[in-house]
């Protein structure tokens, strides 16, 4: 009788351990995914272009050690976390763009004496956001040739209207 209760209740025991080893995976399976989850939402949340590389390999590292530990289930999360990268992607390319934009837009409406200063600051911006300008980038630089064209357009009809102002009023004191 001994002997029987004792096999059960090492049974037991064995059953017990083995139920909170189950249990022990599945929290850690649980806060490894939470914490890459957490992870990806920062990504897809990502309003700067700077961040966005620092963030991006800090996900990549999380979701190499939860490889790691989970095996199989890993590869949902890996295709959560490529789903959240890509949106991440779209927007520091959105980001990138837009900065991009409102100097082409500066240089449209440019006067004589700012014309140059901008003009650079959207090269040194074509520069700047180089690689994260993704399929808008040629669309960006036909806009940017339109834009530094009628900026010159305009620069130039500032100063020919400020020259004849100059000239009537010249004229003016004259008689």
């Amino acid at each position: 009788e001994k002997r029987e209760a004792m096999g059960s209740h090492a049974a037991r025991m064995e059953w017990e351990a083995k139920d909170a080893l189950r249990q022990a995976r599945t929290r850690l399976r649980q806060e490894v995914v939470d914490t890459i989850r957490q992870s990806a939402m920062r990504l897809a949340g990502i309003t700067d272009v700077a961040s966005f590389a620092v963030l991006r390999e800090e996900l990549v590292a999380k979701q190499s050690r939860m490889s790691e530990w989970l095996g199989n289930f890993a590869d949902a999360i890996a295709e959560e976390v490529r789903r959240a990268t890509h949106a991440a992607q779209l927007r520091v390319e959105q980001l990138a763009a837009i900065e991009v934009r409102r100097r082409i837009q500066a240089v449209s409406v440019a006067m004589p004496e700012n014309f140059d200063t901008l003009r650079e600051e959207m090269e040194k911006a074509f520069t700047d956001f180089a690689g994260n300008l993704g399929a808008e980038g040629e669309r960006l630089r036909e806009e940017a040739k339109q834009s530094l064209e009628a900026g010159q357009r305009n620069a130039r009809a500032v100063a020919e209207r400020r020259a004849q102002q100059e000239r009537s009023a010249a004229e003016a004191a004259q008689r």
